[in-house]
């Protein structure tokens, strides 16, 4: 299979609401600041998409997620991910991909689920590791949409699993959930999680702002689900009619997570040197429980 990169001529293309000169003068900015990292035009475009075009706003976005980095390394592990125990841990254990269909919104769908239910094969921070890079692979090679659903099946997924993560590593992934991500979140479909979902709601809903708690649908019924998301959008194993299955939708995936693994590399890796931040701004990047006060970004 033959995968491209998106480029930053269809962005521009797709939206036109993304003016170039904007970028551009985002990307003057992002230069003279001697802590940031070297931004591409095509991430930039990516960041002033998700804050709605707002040249202030994506300064604190850009700031944040580069920023994050240095807190949170576990989850942009870079070259790591070329190691034997990320590859095996994952695609042995877990899907995520995304779907060929949307909603009737426009979101681009994304499914994750488990594959192997063994608790003693479970690691959330390879998990969570692996889900940046597969988004990241989707951002590259499709590029905006107007918002993603997400699909968490919770089929096997049991309190073995839960009571092996951190809540420090939630509270991180939660954080960069909500506050660093260069795309836009628009629902959270949680299926199959009658006997654990109680208790996951507990654990992580001190770290939901009320903007993430209310995209949240946990969905008690799977078949009211399949008919109301629509069969046509889901796999053959989980009820849909899409041709495809979860292990071959996730075969795809692995192949284009391969396929870019160079360039998301680069990305992963780029992150603020926080030796060079300095004054107030360096205080604004001082973490508190896990999240950064608020930027105001000259």
């Amino acid at each position: 299979m033959n995968f491209e990169p998106n480029t930053c001529e269809k962005e521009y293309a797709k939206d036109p609401e993304i003016k170039q000169e904007d970028i551009q003068q985002l990307l003057d900015w992002a230069e003279k600041q001697q802590h940031m990292p070297k931004i591409t035009e095509y991430q930039t475009i990516q960041f002033y998409h998700a804050t709605n075009y707002s040249i202030q706003k994506t300064k604190n976005l850009m700031e944040i997620h580069y920023a994050y980095k240095n807190e949170a390394p576990e989850f942009y592990t870079g070259k790591d991910f070329d190691k034997p125990r990320y590859q095996h841990n994952f695609w042995d254990v877990a899907y995520c991909f995304d779907l060929p269909m949307s909603t009737p919104e426009g979101y681009r769908i994304v499914y994750c689920g488990l594959k192997d239910f063994d608790p003693a094969k479970y690691n959330y921070e390879i998990i969570t590791a692996m889900f940046t890079k597969i988004m990241l692979t989707i951002i590259m090679e499709q590029g905006l949409c107007c918002g993603y659903a997400f699909i968490h099946d919770l089929q096997g997924f049991s309190f073995s699993h839960l009571s092996s993560v951190s809540i420090s590593l939630i509270r991180k992934f939660l954080y960069i959930s909500q506050e660093t991500l260069q795309l836009k979140v628009r629902q959270i479909h949680i299926i199959n999680g009658r006997s654990i979902i109680e208790k996951i709601m507990m654990l992580t809903k001190p770290f939901l702002k009320k903007e993430l708690f209310d995209m949240i649908h946990i969905q008690s019924d799977i078949n009211k689900f399949q008919e109301s998301f629509g069969k046509e959008r889901l796999p053959l194993d989980v009820g849909g009619t899409l041709p495809f299955t979860r292990d071959e939708l996730n075969e795809k995936m692995k192949a284009k997570v391969d396929a870019f693994a160079d360039i998301t590399q680069k990305e992963l890796d780029l992150r603020s040197d926080v030796t060079k931040i300095n004054g107030d701004k360096e205080n604004n990047f001082t973490s508190t429980n896990g999240s950064f006060k608020k930027l105001v970004i000259d």
